[in-house]
This record gives structure tokens, sequence and C-alpha cells, in this order.
């Protein structure tokens, strides 16, 4: 008993020599962190080497944005501390001397989380709230207590209150929420022309919080000139962010303004490494930069590599290097991913650079276009190279906006492709013509079919390029529905005069294209029609598609080779008078569903349909469900293994009104266009025409010359909704479709006209006016009265 009242003495008496120790001193660090230096201080410039005059100094200025007053943290705290003593000497001591600034705070903080003391952990917490530290010094408390400390606040084991719990998520999350701010990022950026190597290197560590705000940001002033700070240090820091950094810079290089990418060529002209290799190797010999620039860049390669490249040297190392990130795009281009991944890419307006979200694919496909701008930027263009990069830059183009926007593809490209002009050189219709052809063919050989269509759509917004006849007849008849509209769009664009190989081909397909107006079109093949009406709801809900469903084979087909093109195939059970596999074999086989995808919803399959199902582009095998989300993942496959993205609403739009309006114009003027056959779609035609504006309606009817057509007119011209202009319009056709073709009405319709005037004449002075024109040119063709004019 003797023994424990000394060993209680003992500790008494030593007591006050603990507590004589203050622990925010620097003596004994209670939490093992003495001689650490989380800044790397010490550690001098990473560019120069030299530690700087300020790199042993602490604190100062830098890096205590925001700090509050020691004197009113310590005031404010006074009333707050609790009267009541504490056996553990640690919170008394805390008690007696509270933190007076971030730092001490931190500390204290993780005292009390290792003890356990979760009461003296929410009080140090409620001083902080109720102090209202500003956003930086929460940051620095954050960053101070390290996120173990944060992590163990937040967690259920710690007894703490929710106003407490929220207030540690704002603290842990401060630091990212601070760097995000323009004005943070631009302080420590300042910081990067600190004579200091201390102050440079704290600066940088300080920029990792922001992220590709940084970067963003970093790049910006590297662009506009940076009157504060080395355009070589703006870069250096800019390569510290790895990957997403590098790639930065490199898309900067492609800036349009040749002065802002200029900036960018000669700091990377000073930065240690290969990475920026190919972007220097092509200032060399850019016909961009400006002369001035180009010499200061020789310059400064020549100091640091002792000589420099030939222009033929140049011109092989990036050929080289743009068929090597061919064959990785080839490959990663066939891998199934759908982790997207951030990257970099110009502006539309050419001036900065902006993230963007894409597959792993798309970032290959990135690089090899900026390769692609860069070989095109070469002083010493060949055919090869242009028609190459062509491809390349518009595979990119379509990959940036699938959708097609007439007139915007130049907002989607890195460079000007050289379609109007080489070096200076204006290129005839004739040559542009048959650079877009030879891009077409080069997209398609490489399985870019994104950029074969985008090189058609070129044409078509050119309007004025000569491509071969003989070319795009061959395009009509392509099975991929994008492509046969587009290139109709440039036959109409170009409006030949004489007949070509594909004038009657042509004619159907704008018959197509005018169907689009009633959406999307989906076929449903399967024998139990239980199994088909699931599927044909599930469509109707989750595309609005108008469904057609089938039980046979022979329907299937029919369907597809039917007037109205369909846009994906559903097979949800096996036929009856064929096997699933002869059923895909005639599908691909025909020239609308050669390109279709489609979806096989059923388990009950041989092997050899399987193996004929994974060795099929544009099938997925899946199952039937009741539930949409399955039924939606399968779209969502299907979209995905096209080539091209789906038609819009927007493309839809856009190819009806092309379709049509080529229809009018060949119908309405027989004898420019006599070239074009409309025998065989005369019934087509007539009800084509319902869809069009009434002044069209009647320029197409015109030139039918069927009972149907001049029945139509007869009723344009005494609609009541119609305008006066449409109705004369629609009398008008009428008189020129009876001049060419003759009177096809029979003589109950004859009747029914003069009934018909008679009946709606009295009230309407317009329709009576019409109509009697139209009287006046029946009773003109038996030869009654004279021919009238034209109203």
């Amino acid at each position: 008993m003797l023994l424990r009242v000394c060993v209680v003495c003992i500790s008494l008496v030593c007591a006050p020599g603990v507590l004589a120790q203050d622990p925010f001193s620097g003596g004994n660090d209670p939490f093992g962190t003495d001689g650490d230096d989380p800044f790397n201080m010490s550690g001098g410039d990473p560019f120069t080497g030299d530690a700087g005059a300020g790199a042993n100094q602490q604190g100062g200025a830098f890096g205590e944005f925001g700090q509050p007053d020691a004197s009113a943290i310590g005031g404010a705290a006074a009333s707050a501390e609790p009267t009541e003593e504490d056996p553990d000497p640690v919170v008394r001591f805390l008690r007696e001397s509270p933190p007076k600034n971030a730092a001490e705070m931190a500390q204290a903080l993780t005292w009390m989380t290792r003890i356990k003391r979760w009461d003296e952990a929410g009080r140090l917490l409620d001083r902080v709230q109720n102090e209202n530290w500003s956003l930086e010094t929460r940051a620095r408390l954050a960053r101070e207590a390290g996120p173990t400390v944060w992590l163990r606040l937040k967690s259920d084991a710690s007894e703490i209150n929710d106003s407490q719990r929220a207030l540690v998520r704002d603290i842990l999350t401060a630091p990212a929420t601070l760097a995000r701010t323009p004005e943070w990022i631009d302080q420590w950026i300042d910081k990067l022309g600190s004579a200091s190597a201390g102050e440079r290197r704290l600066a940088q560590l300080r920029l990792q919080d922001g992220s590709m705000n940084s970067v963003r940001r970093l790049v910006q002033r590297l662009l506009d000139g940076d009157p504060k700070v080395q355009p070589v240090m703006l870069a250096g820091t800019t390569v510290q962010f790895g990957d997403l950094g590098v790639a930065a810079l490199k898309t900067a290089c492609l800036i349009q303004d040749a002065p802002r990418a200029a900036r960018v060529f000669l700091a990377l002209a000073q930065l240690p490494g290969q990475d920026f290799t190919a972007e220097l190797a092509a200032g060399l010999s850019s016909a961009v930069l400006e002369p001035v620039d180009q010499a200061e860049l020789a310059q400064r390669l020549a100091e640091k590599y002792g000589s420099l490249p030939s222009a033929q040297a140049v011109h092989d190392y990036l050929k080289k290097r743009f068929d090597d990130q061919l064959a990785v795009y080839q490959v990663t281009r066939t891998q199934q991913s759908s982790l997207p991944n951030i990257l970099w890419r110009l502006s539309p307006d050419r001036q900065s650079i902006q993230l963007a979200e894409a597959l792993r694919s798309n970032q290959e496909l990135e690089r090899l276009a900026q390769l692609a701008a860069l070989r095109l930027q070469l002083k010493a263009l060949t055919t090869e190279d242009r028609i190459d990069c062509g491809a390349a830059l518009l595979q990119r183009a379509y990959q940036v906006s699938p959708a097609r926007a007439a007139g915007k593809l130049q907002a989607q490209m890195m460079t000007d492709l050289p379609v109007f002009s080489v070096a200076g050189e204006q290129l005839s219709l004739v040559e542009q013509g048959q650079y877009l052809q030879q891009v077409f063919e080069q997209a398609g050989q490489w399985q870019m079919h994104g950029g074969a269509l985008r090189a058609l759509q070129l044409m078509s917004d050119a309007n004025r390029v000569e491509a071969p006849l003989s070319f795009l007849s061959g395009l009509l008849r392509d099975s991929r529905p994008l492509v046969r509209f587009t290139a109709l769009e440039v036959v109409a664009g170009m409006d030949p005069e004489q007949d070509f190989l594909g004038a009657e081909t042509a004619i159907e397909t704008a018959l197509e294209m005018s169907r689009l107006a009633s959406g999307p079109h989906s076929l449903v093949i399967g024998l139990q029609s239980e199994l088909r009406q699931v599927a044909q709801q599930q469509l109707q809900s989750l595309t609005g598609a108008d469904v057609t469903s089938v039980n046979s084979a022979r329907a299937a087909l029919l369907v597809l080779n039917g007037e109205r093109p369909v846009e994906q195939v559903v097979i949800v059970d096996r036929l009856a008078d064929q096997s699933l596999f002869e059923l895909l074999q005639r599908i691909r086989n025909t020239k609308k569903g050669h390109s279709l995808p489609i979806a096989v919803l059923t388990d009950a399959l041989y092997a050899h349909e399987r193996q004929a199902i994974v060795n099929m582009p544009g099938v997925f095998q899946s199952i039937l469900s009741r539930q949409e989300t399955q039924m939606q993942r399968v779209l969502d496959r299907l979209e995905s293994s096209l080539d091209t993205q789906p038609m819009t609403g927007d493309d839809r739009a856009h190819f009806v009104d092309v379709g049509t309006k080529f229809l009018a114009r060949v119908v309405g003027d027989r004898e420019r266009y006599a070239f074009y056959p409309l025998g065989a779609w005369r019934e087509s035609l007539v009800s084509t025409s319902s869809g069009l504006p009434a002044a069209a309606q009647s320029r197409l009817l015109s030139g039918v010359g069927s009972i149907d057509s001049q029945r139509r007119l007869i009723r344009l011209a005494a609609a009541a909704s119609a305008n006066m202009e449409g109705q004369f319009a629609a009398a008008n056709a009428f008189g020129a479709s009876v001049r060419r073709f003759g009177l096809q009405l029979a003589s109950d319709d004859v009747r029914a006209s003069y009934d018909l005037y008679n009946r709606l004449g009295p009230e309407d002075p317009q329709v009576a006016r019409a109509l009697g024109y139209i009287l006046d040119v029946i009773e003109a063709q038996a030869e009654q009265i004279p021919w009238p004019d034209d109203l």
C-alpha cells in the first residue's frame, strides 16, 4: 500500500513538469512530426536546382491567405472554455492554452482523435464554427491535419453531433473547393515568378489541388503571354500534372493564332525530356509560325540538341509517328469500353483548350488527329499526306459531334483541310471533288466510316464541288442509309443536266428520304405473338418508333424491301418457314438490311447459329425480358455496334427537306429533267406530295400526269385551308398537267368538279376563281372554248 502511495505522489510531482512543455512550441512534438518538411522547402528549384534565398524560411506571407487573427481566436474562445477540471493533463493544457491558428488547431484535433476524446474534439470544432473561419483557413486546417483525422471524425465511431459532422465534411472538401476558384489559382501562379525556389515549389504543390482547373489556367496564361511568370515555368508546372498536363500543351500547339501558339513552342523548347518531339519538329518546318518565331525556335533547339533535322527528316519522322498512332487507334477502337476518360480538345474558335469526356479509343484518335494537323502545317505536302491526314481529321470531327451540323463542320476541325487551296493556290472544282472522293475512299479502307460520311457532307455543304457522277451513282446504291441520303444531297446540289448512271436510283432514294418524316421504323420477327407484343411495346415506349411485327421470314423480307426504310431488327423467336441462321444470312444479303443492327433475343439457338452471331458484325444476342431496362441495354449495345450514330430528329427533318425538294424540282420541270424516269413511281410520288407545302406539292403533281395527281390538284385548289397563292398554284399546275399529259380524269370526276364549283363557289370567291380556271381548262381540252391564260 505504501508503494502505491509513493507512485501516486511521484506522478503528481512530475505532472507539472509535463504540463510545462508546450506541445506547439516545436520541442518534443506529441504527433511525431519533428523534422518533417512537408513542402520540401530545402529541395531546391525543380528546374534550376537553385535552393534560393528563401528556401529555409518558415511560414511567411506565402500560404497564409485568410488566417484569422490569433488574439481574436483566443479572445472569442475564452468564454466558451469549460470551468471543470479534467483528469487528462493534455486536455487541461489545451483548455488553458487554446490553439491560436490553423496549424495548432490541426495538432489539437489530431491529439484528441488519437486519445478518442470526442467531446473535446467537438468543442474545438465548435470554436471553428463559431468563429466562422474563412475558406482559405479551413483549407489550411484540412491540409495540416491530413485526411486521416477527418475520416476518423466522419466515421460512426466518433461521438460528435450532426452539425459538427457536417463541419468536418466542409473542412475535408475545403482544399478542393478553394482550388477551383480562379482567384486562388492565379495567386499561386503569380508565386511561380518568385525569386525563392521554395516558394516556387510550394506554389507548384498547391496548384496540384486545382487539378485540371489549374492546368487550364496555366495554359491560358502561357498563351496570353504572362508578364509575371516566365513561359518555361508555366509550361514546366503544367507538365508536372502528368499525362493530362502534357496533352494540354500538345493541344495548345495547334491554336489557330500563330503568335499565341509560338509562345507554347518556345516554352516547350526549353523543357527537358522527349514528350514534345513531334510538336517541336513540326514547328521547325511549319508554314504557320511567323519567320521570327521560327528562327528563335530553331536557335533554342540548336542550343539544346547541337544540330537540327532537315525538312525531309521532319516529314519522315511525323509520318512514322502518324502510322504508329494509327495502328494503336485501330486496336483500341475494336475494344469495348464504357469507362469515360477526359481529354483536352481545341475550343470551337481554336483560341483556347477545353476538357471533354471520351473513351480511350477517342483519346487515341485525338492524338492521331493532332499528328495529322501537324503534318498538314508542314511547308511541303504530298498528295498522300493530304488524303491520309484529311481522313483522320474528319473521323475526329465526327467523334466530336456525330449529329449532322450543316455549315458547322469547320468548328469541329483542328486545322483547315486543304480542300479549296494548297500552299496558297486555289484548287479547281474538279480537283476539290477528286480530293474529297479520295479522302472518302481512304477513310473507308481504314474503317473510319464517320470520316467517310463527313467527306460526303463536306461535298454537300460546299454545293459547288464537282464530284464524279460515277462515284456518286455507286454511293446511291450503298447499304448505309446515311451514305445514300448524303450522296443524293450532293447530286441535288450539283444539279446535273444530263443523264447519268444513277438517275433512276436517285428517284428511288429521294422517295425513301421523303418517308423519313414518319419517324423511326423497327421490325420485330418471331413466331409467338406474345413475345412479339412484349418487344413491340418496349420499343415503342423507349424509342417512339413505329414497329412492324411479322411471324415469318417471307413477311420480314417483304417489309425490309418495302418503301418505308427499316432502321433496326429485333428477333424474339424462331420461325416456322426458315431457320435463324438462314434468316440472318438473307437479311444481310439484302441492300437495305446489309448494315442494319440486329438483336437476337432468344436462347433457343444451335451452336452454329451462336457462332454465326459472333462472327457477324452488327448482330447482338441477348434475352427478352418484361423489364424495359433490359431492352434499353440491348438498344445501347446495338447503337454501339454501328459504324455511325443513328439518325436524329434533325437529321430526318433535313433529309426529308432535301428529298422532297429534289423530287419537286425534277418532276415539276420535265423538259429539263426528262432523263429522270418517273414511270415506275407515279403512285409513290402522289402519296409523297401530301407532306409538302402547297406550292411544292402542286409543282410535283403537275409533273406526274396521272389521274390521281390531277384529282389531288383539284382538291388543293378547292381547299379552304390553303391561301390564295396555294389555290392558284394548284389550278395553274392542273393546266400544265393537262397540256403535257392530256386530261386523265374520268367523266365522273369532271361532273364532280362542276358540283364542287357550284357548292363552294358562291361562298368563296377565291375558290370560285381557282375552280373556274380548272373547268375552263377541261372545256378547252374538249375544244369547246379557247385555252385560258394562267391565273
